[in-house]
């Protein structure tokens, strides 16, 4: 897998709920809030914990998943910015 060229995760949403922060920097603005983005924040702040568990699943899947960990793997790469089919 691709070394990650984001901000480490975990990210959270600040308490103000302006914006999705990791460690100590903003990764996304989020202003002005409303429903929909307040939703979309709590996916985008979820992403590096998806990323980690789509990974640990990769690397378990039994012999026979072939398909299961094909969509795992362009997904991945997907996210790591190396895509280079659908996912």
């Amino acid at each position: 897998m691709a070394e990650p060229k984001h901000t480490p995760g975990p990210w959270t949403i600040r308490a103000d709920g302006q914006y999705i922060v990791g460690d100590t920097q903003p990764v996304c603005d989020i202003r002005p809030t409303n429903p929909s983005k307040q939703a979309n924040a709590k996916l985008i702040a979820a992403a590096p914990d998806l990323l980690a568990a789509c990974k640990a699943v990769l690397a378990n899947l039994t012999k026979g998943s072939e398909l299961d960990a094909e969509r795992l793997r362009l997904v991945i790469e997907k996210a790591e910015g190396t895509a280079t089919g659908k996912a």
